[in-house]
């Protein structure tokens, strides 16, 4: 794919609010997803069903809402596009989370 279309492939996972559909959809069946250690399920997690069941799982029981929101998006020559933003969250315990800042490496 071209840096454009892979661009266009994350600009639509993050406008869908990682909606599972899309997620299923989008996502490479052989991922890897790496999530900083002591962060609600963080760890190394192979395949989509993993990050569901073991990452977005844990996590989900602390917050109402979250999602990333991606703001910049940049494509290199060899399919990586990184996308700056923040996360929007509701935390259980009530109020608006704080901003969090993301900067991922989407390899589509």
């Amino acid at each position: 794919m071209s840096a454009p279309e892979n661009i266009a492939l994350v600009r639509r996972f993050y406008a869908s609010r990682v909606a599972p559909e899309v997620f299923q959809e989008v996502m490479d069946p052989e991922l890897v997803w790496g999530i900083t250690p002591g962060f609600p399920g963080g760890g190394v997690h192979h395949g989509p069903q993993s990050v569901g069941r073991d990452f977005s799982g844990p996590l989900m029981e602390n917050f109402d809402t979250f999602y990333p929101v991606g703001e910049e998006y940049f494509a290199d020559g060899e399919d990586h596009v990184f996308a700056l933003g923040h996360y929007h969250t509701v935390s259980r315990r009530g109020g608006d989370g704080r901003r969090q800042v993301h900067a991922p490496v989407d390899r589509p």
